[in-house]
């Protein structure tokens, strides 16, 4: 008899433990997650395999871009930003290998025409005027560098998970 009672009491046991199992958990609210500092635009790789067109988000603007490539190597970047404000900005960016060649478009953060020429050891050539400062000169380096490093990791990762 006691070994049925310990049965029966072990089987309403393990019922009671898995009804307690099978309940949805109360919803957590929670804060949306945080802008993500890239997403690509997988629809948008199709259309033509030598560019690759992402987003990139980094608070403190977010842009759209198109990389192009030929022979599997980064030769130009268009790219629209919109600022905080509300401003639309556009940019074009020349590269041979690593090095930015040639920028021409506005201001990393406002809307004042800049046209930068380099050379490969990146001297700038031409572009240098009164409104034109060290710190836009050095504002469109990084943001090609960036612009770069992230079409160049778009890149990779749409041909890696394509399997080629």
């Amino acid at each position: 008899m006691m070994y049925r009672r310990s049965i029966v009491l072990a089987l309403m046991l393990t019922t009671s433990l898995v009804a307690g199992c099978s309940k949805q958990p109360a919803p957590v609210e929670s804060a949306p997650p945080p802008p993500s500092a890239t997403t690509a635009m997988p629809s948008a790789q199709a259309l033509d395999p030598d560019v690759t067109r992402a987003m990139l988000d980094t608070g403190a603007m977010n842009a759209q871009y198109a990389a192009h490539f030929e022979n599997e190597k980064l030769v130009r970047i268009d790219e629209q930003r919109v600022l905080q404000s509300g401003a639309a900005l556009r940019g074009e960016y020349t590269y041979q290998g690593a090095r930015l060649l040639h920028y021409r478009g506005g201001k990393i953060a406002g809307p004042a025409t800049l046209d930068l020429k380099f050379d490969l050891q990146g001297v700038l050539l031409s572009g240098r005027g009164p409104d034109v400062t060290d710190e836009d000169i050095a504002a469109i380096r990084n943001r090609a560098q960036l612009l770069r490093s992230h079409a160049l990791a778009q890149r990779a990762t749409r041909i890696h998970s394509s399997g080629h």
